[in-house]
């Protein structure tokens, strides 16, 4: 029966050049089904995490942005991530930067842990993060205006208590500042640079 499910999603995608890959998250063998994809202004690679169940079924858990480009010619907010196995935890790196005159696009970075479950579900167990919703403006009246000046009232301190909760609740994470938002930054760009890496290694032995 597995086989014949990822007989049928790969020919499903076979015209979107999907691939199908495996990843060990402790004791278990995930089947990974990556895919592009192309809707109006975005473009890129995700990926599908299943699980095996007893009857050996494919259990669907989660999708994961690989790469995402999406905006037009003259900007685009860029999407970068990947994905690591550490024992039985299955880490989410993820980078948002952005390209030419674009303006209300995320720039930061978040990582993620999730463990599975005994009922076979993947569930997030931590997640840091740090994000700015847009460019920096000089005359910037939202909350994010103080992450970079101390609040002096306390409307000013509701206001970005507010824009964390608000980023908290829409990247999913506990949003970090300073050199805890630095770290989460280094190790994302780091683990991005490093299967970046080892993919153009694997195409050169080609």
């Amino acid at each position: 029966m597995k086989l014949l499910i990822i007989a049928l999603l790969f020919m499903k995608y076979l015209y979107a050049e999907a691939s199908v890959r495996y990843l060990q998250l402790g004791n278990e063998t995930l089947t990974l089904l990556e895919e592009p994809y192309d809707l109006y202004d975005s473009k890129g690679v995700s990926v599908r995490f299943y699980k095996e169940s007893e009857n050996q079924d494919l259990h669907y858990l989660k999708t994961f942005v690989l790469h995402d480009k999406t905006g037009s010619c003259f900007g685009k907010s860029i999407q970068q991530g990947v994905y690591q196995s550490d024992g039985d935890i299955l880490v989410l790196y993820t980078l948002w930067t952005r390209s030419g005159s674009v303006q209300e696009a995320p720039y930061g970075a978040r990582i993620a842990r999730l463990k599975l479950q005994p009922d076979g579900s993947l569930k997030q167990i931590s997640a840091k993060l740090y994000i700015e919703s847009h460019r920096k403006k000089r005359h910037d009246t939202s909350g994010m205006f103080y992450l970079f000046h101390a609040p002096e009232n306390d409307m000013q301190k509701a206001q970005r208590k507010a824009y964390i909760a608000q980023m908290e609740k829409l990247y999913g994470g506990q949003f970090v500042v300073g050199e805890e938002a630095e770290t989460v930054l280094h190790e994302v760009r780091k683990a991005i640079e490093k299967e970046e890496a080892r993919e153009e290694s694997v195409w050169k032995r080609r």
